[in-house]
């Protein structure tokens, strides 16, 4: 399972030092707020076995499950004091850090309270006598009653003048509650195992650029222990350092001598996902992200957070650091002919859903740039793609019946020859970055025999060359997820990419505004050209294949990043999702992001 943990600091004023003194961070505690149910214990991870038997009572059977766990507001005196905080963690001296950039320094950290419980998450069930007789318990999770805890580290590293990464190890010590439904009767697991909870690669800045994160001057009593009485603190309070809020672009370099960017311009800030361990659990800064914040999705992050606001995603994945959460969303793309030339013959492999073909590689044909739709948004605007014309050796049998479901609705179809080999692509010396999206074989379809046909349709189009509208006439190629594979290598460049869902259905797409002719750079793996834009072809829609028959959803982002002032915003759009009819969104990005702890093999991380 995934693992997190968002340590999200509290007050401060942004970086404005001086090369006579270092940015030292002082003492203080961290905030945290626990959102949705995407903390989660694995107990049988956590306890060799689970939870041993006749623990609830005589008879009970070993609980092996999943206990799924949200955030409940710590009990404080005066009452409400960080409401709704539900996890603190404090800092227990000051760091000094070089002025910008420069060595880490590492500090003393340990955990003061934490709360969290399973309702509006459901129960665990709990049998007996090998599956007999099941009854509801609902589960409360804070520190123990009886062992003291443990001694943590925080590194910090000052990367850039707005903040920089840290590490740590935070040790929890936890104590369990379980309540029964029917007669309110507990149970308290509370035997003394420690947690040690790592940040492997977090971020923090040194102030609230304008998210209006929550924080505290101290001076309050809190309940660590879940007993609802406030008998620890007074707890100090917020100071000048905020981690999870993730500064981009985050680069080494004397600070300027102002003026400062305004708040809303100064942060981009993304969700990250960091390895797990044998639980989730998954916090935000207090104030921005809960209710009454609009959470489009119904995860219970609300959307300033949500790395997929509106695809359910409560365990904030991103295995690919690329700050939207899995799975990737997928770009619209327009096509354009691109002017016949000559190039060497290349052979290569490419295998798809659909199997391996052998390819001679001839001439680039079409150029697809990452298209806005109806004003939905684009998710990356640098990562375009090339179609190769390609000659096939391999004997193609023909698919019959395959179900495609996109934005459009679903449409039955023969998959009939492999075309072409669609090869991300940089366009106009603009790089593409490390983490490319997949290549696609292309391949003609037609209408299953006997099943409906596409009704045309119209829809608004704009891209880095025009704005025009579309009509959709019929689809003309399914494109897959492939594999390419150039010899002498054998296993190719993602062996994973047959399974990925994520398709491209192509349709003819016809227009009355005319395209004129228009010259562009390439450059992709197979180097560098010059080409022109002839003609317009088709427009290409996210689009899965054979899905099952529930509610899909899938998801297209814009984001725009400012090298200028380190931001990075998107617009947000949705529409409603409906059986087999999925939806295409865009995130906004301005929000915290988490520092990640994870903890291999232990209760809440």
């Amino acid at each position: 399972m995934r693992a997190t943990l968002t340590l999200v600091a509290t007050a401060a004023a942004l970086l404005i030092g001086t090369a006579s003194r270092a940015d030292d961070i002082l003492a203080g505690i961290d905030m945290f707020q626990t959102l949705g149910c995407g903390s989660g214990v694995d107990t049988s991870q956590v306890i060799p076995g689970g939870i041993p038997p006749n623990f609830f009572d005589p008879g009970s059977d070993p609980f092996t499950g999943v206990i799924p766990l949200t955030g409940e507001p710590l009990t404080t005196a005066p009452p409400g004091a960080v409401f709704p905080v539900d996890t603190i963690v404090e800092r227990q001296a000051q760091a000094v850090l070089p002025l910008v950039c420069g060595p880490a320094d590492t500090i003393p950290i340990e955990i003061l309270a934490l709360s969290l419980t399973s309702m509006g998450c459901g129960p665990i069930t709990v049998t007996y006598f090998g599956g007999m007789n099941p009854e509801l318990w609902n589960v409360d999770a804070s520190l123990s009653s009886i062992f003291p805890q443990q001694t943590g580290s925080l590194t910090i590293s000052h990367d850039c003048p707005e903040g920089g990464t840290l590490a740590a190890t935070l040790p929890v010590t936890p104590k369990v509650v379980f309540t029964r439904q029917s007669d309110s009767a507990v149970r308290v697991l509370d035997v003394g195992f420690t947690l040690p909870l790592n940040t492997v690669f977090g971020h923090w800045m040194h102030g609230d650029p304008g998210f209006g994160v929550q924080t505290t001057p101290g001076g309050f009593l809190v309940d660590k222990d879940g007993d609802m009485i406030p008998e620890t603190g007074p707890v100090p309070g917020s100071t000048n350092f905020f981690p999870g809020l993730r500064h981009l672009p985050c680069e080494c370099g004397p600070v300027g001598p102002g003026p400062f960017p305004a708040p809303t311009d100064d942060i981009g800030a993304v969700i990250e996902e960091k390895p797990g361990g044998a639980a989730t659990h998954v916090a935000f800064p207090p104030g921005p992200c809960g209710p009454p914040a609009l959470d489009s999705d119904g995860d219970g992050i609300g959307d300033l957070c949500d790395n997929l606001p509106n695809t359910p995603n409560p365990g904030q994945e991103d295995d690919d650091d690329d700050t939207v959460g899995n799975p990737d969303p997928a770009d619209h793309f327009q096509c354009y002919e691109i002017k016949p030339a000559s190039q060497a013959p290349t052979f290569l492999s490419s295998e798809s859903q659909f199997g391996p073909l052998d390819l001679t590689l001839r001439f680039p044909h079409r150029l697809c740039a990452p298209a806005n739709k109806n004003n939905e948004g684009i998710q990356d605007p640098v990562q375009h793609l090339v179609g190769y014309a390609v000659r096939n050796a391999t004997t193609f049998v023909r698919r019959q019946r395959q179900t495609i479901v996109n934005q459009l609705g679903s449409i039955v179809l023969d998959v009939v020859r492999p075309d072409l080999l669609l090869v991300p692509t940089g366009k106009n010396g603009v790089p593409l970055p490390p983490d490319t999206i997949d290549h696609f074989q292309c391949y003609k379809v037609k209408r299953s025999r006997g099943m409906p046909k596409f009704v045309p349709q119209t829809v608004t189009v704009g891209d880095q060359f025009e704005n025009i509208t579309v009509l959709l006439k019929k689809p003309q190629l399914l494109c897959a997820p492939t594999n390419k594979i150039i010899p002498p290598d054998q296993d190719g460049e993602d062996p994973t990419a047959p399974f990925h869902p994520d398709h491209l259905l192509c349709y003819k797409a016809k227009s009355q505004t005319r395209f004129g002719t228009l010259g562009v750079t390439l450059d992709n793996q197979f180097g560098p050209d010059q080409a022109s834009l002839i003609h317009r072809r088709e427009f290409c829609v996210p689009s899965l294949k054979n899905p099952p028959t529930t509610t899909t959803t899938i998801t297209t982002s814009t984001t725009s990043t400012s090298t200028a002032t380190g931001s990075s915003s998107s617009t947000s759009s949705s529409t409603t999702p409906t059986t087999n009819a999925p939806t295409t969104t865009t995130t906004l990005y301005g929000s915290p992001s988490r520092a990640f702890l994870s903890a291999p093999g232990g209760l809440l991380d």
